[in-house]
């Protein structure tokens, strides 16, 4: 039986490079993810993280915070 979400959180971590990267459209000197932790009722936690990739996809962090990718994920993190 799935356990209710108590509390969720979001956070953006960004991690310099040692090698910048580089491709046609520009070149990067960090990273930037998203990291999550989510805590059932029940008292279980559980931590996650999306890669972005800006320099392809064209979203930013703040976008795949707010997206439906990271919805379907959060409810199965408790089920």
């Amino acid at each position: 039986m799935p356990s209710p979400i108590q509390q969720a959180r979001a956070a953006i971590i960004t991690a310099p490079l040692n090698t910048p990267f580089r491709i046609t459209t520009g070149q990067h000197n960090q990273l930037e993810k998203d990291f999550y932790q989510v805590q059932a009722t029940n008292g279980i936690r559980g931590y996650g993280e999306a890669a972005v990739t800006s320099h392809i996809t064209g979203k930013t962090v703040e976008q795949t915070q707010a997206g439906d990718a990271v919805r379907p994920a959060v409810s199965l993190a408790v089920m």
